[in-house]
């Protein structure tokens, strides 16, 4: 239901009077974690989809029509991964390869590497999935440690603890939208679209 209200997961140095409902992290520890901390906190046989906060989408509308789209696929025992298609062999990004059984998924490889895995047919891991409550707390269940002993440091991702381990993926590929993935507010000022709006709206 696109239309329920939002789950924050933030730092807690983050904290304010917001609106929404706000998981706070005494540490930021990657995206498993942080899932770990949303699925926990969301509502018994709920499904989640899971955004990353460092994104920049630039087509609107073509991106929440697949997001729509594929929602009505999901299944209960597999993860949604929402791919698009690569533009060029980066190494900074996750790749969807398919294969006979699936799929298979590789965090960051090597330029050669992925553009091997382009001419077998691979996406782009855009980063942005869902999965059914229970099964997030099945797989993350080994991260449990983080929660409840604190501390500093950086945990597998999802990418990682996840989606290189787990067999049941279903892909749902983007169509007609692209995204960024700025990982910061410097990358974000830099992205073209955000330097003409301040030019014109100084």
């Amino acid at each position: 239901d696109l239309g329920a209200e939002p789950l924050l997961v933030m730092n807690e140095q983050h904290r304010d009077d917001y609106s929404y409902e706000v998981v706070y992290e005494p540490y930021s520890n990657d995206t498993a974690v942080a899932t770990l901390r949303a699925a926990q906190a969301a509502p018994v046989d709920s499904y989640l989809l899971v955004f990353p906060a460092d994104h920049y989408i630039y087509q609107v509308e073509p991106f929440l029509s697949d997001i729509r789209a594929g929602l009505k696929e999901a299944e209960r025992d597999s993860i949604l991964l929402f791919g698009l298609s690569p533009t060029s062999p980066e190494n900074k990004y996750g790749y969807i390869i398919p294969t006979e059984e699936g799929v298979l998924f590789r965090e960051k490889p090597s330029t050669s590497i992925a553009q091997y895995y382009i001419t077998q047919g691979a996406l782009w891991n855009s980063g942005i999935f869902g999965a059914s409550r229970e099964l997030l707390l099945q797989l993350l269940a080994p991260l449990q440690d983080w929660i409840d002993h604190p501390r500093p440091g950086k945990a597998p991702s999802f990418d990682v603890a996840v989606l290189q381990e787990y067999s049941k993926i279903k892909v749902y590929p983007g169509q007609g939208w692209s995204w960024s993935d700025v990982g910061t507010w410097d990358s974000f000022l830099l992205l073209p679209e955000v330097i003409t709006e301040m030019r014109n709206n100084p």
